[in-house]
């Protein structure tokens, strides 16, 4: 039991040293802290046997990016020649697009308007 203590633990600290923001945010706001305002570019990243999917990139080191997947928000480091920064063209074109994917555009689609929100917020408001 301590050692699976032990391994939860180091898991959190973890999550805490790569993204204080977003852990905080996870577990104060649990349903809607994903597509809350944060940091993290929004990039197209594909796995190997995978299409791009939308995603998070939280950080880099060593030629792959750590990112966090719109959707099912697993998280995966994903090499940087497979990483793009995000648009409405996916970098290669499916030829059926499921729901899922769908989904996860409407998810995306929520943290730009929440971007565009705050920016305009903080641009057209005077002080």
């Amino acid at each position: 039991m301590a050692r699976s203590l032990v391994k939860i633990l180091k898991q959190e600290m973890s999550e805490i040293e790569t993204c204080p923001d977003c852990y905080m945010n996870a577990h104060q706001n649990p349903k809607s802290w994903f597509t809350e305002r944060s940091a993290h570019p929004l990039i197209w990243a594909r796995l190997k046997g995978f299409p791009f999917w939308p995603a998070k990139a939280v950080k880099w080191k060593d030629g792959n990016v750590d990112v966090r997947f719109f959707g099912r928000h697993d998280r995966s480091w994903v090499p940087i020649k497979e990483c793009f920064l995000f648009s409405e063209q996916m970098p290669t074109p499916l030829k059926n697009r499921n729901k899922t994917l769908e989904a996860c555009l409407q998810e995306v689609n929520s943290v730009c308007v929440c971007v565009c929100v705050c920016v305009c917020v903080c641009v057209c408001v005077p002080n």
